[in-house]
């Protein structure tokens, strides 16, 4: 019953921190797991996310806050452990400019984007100046052995790459 009573409330949190929030509940798990048993133990995951440091360390807190006081009203014990944390990651803003200077230069459509999920550049980002290049996906599918991107895609993808890696090493 406090599953059912805090999962609204948290989406409704997460909503509140607009379009770029993400709360994502990977496993939820019922225990002893027999359909006509109460559930005596109640396992979940939890993955949150937000670009900017304020809004995601907020919806950590709200995410605690909220579970916690929906269990005490139930009588409920209830623990928590964090075993991963992402933060949002600032890339640098001199490679994300020559990201977009390079796709002026070819004359591509783009677009600016934030990616909610997390990529080996958020951990390079921590040591050396860092963006992203994305480019479309058959269903906007990715991360996945079923993904697919049209040749015209990657070679596009690959350009802008190379231009952007031009116009940094031209920097004084």
């Amino acid at each position: 019953m406090a599953l059912a009573d805090f999962l609204p409330r948290l989406y409704a949190m997460a909503g509140q921190h607009g379009p770029d929030s993400r709360l994502t509940f990977g496993f939820i798990h019922a225990l002893p797991g027999s359909s006509n048993t109460v559930p005596g133990r109640l396992e979940l995951t939890v993955d949150i996310r937000h670009p900017q440091k304020v809004a995601y360390d907020a919806m950590i807190s709200g995410f605690r806050e909220c579970v916690q006081r929906t269990c005490d009203e139930h009588g409920t014990p209830v623990s928590m452990h964090c075993f991963w944390e992402a933060p949002g990651v600032d890339f640098d803003t001199d490679c994300i400019n020559a990201v977009r200077s390079a796709v002026a230069t070819i004359d591509y459509e783009s677009m600016d984007i934030v990616s909610g999920a997390g990529h080996d550049a958020c951990n390079v980002a921590a040591v050396v100046p860092t963006s992203m290049i994305f480019i479309p996906c058959k269903d906007g599918l990715s991360h996945n052995e079923a993904e697919s991107a049209e040749p015209e895609h990657v070679e596009a993808g690959g350009n802008v790459l190379l231009h952007a890696v031009l116009d940094r090493a031209n920097v004084d």
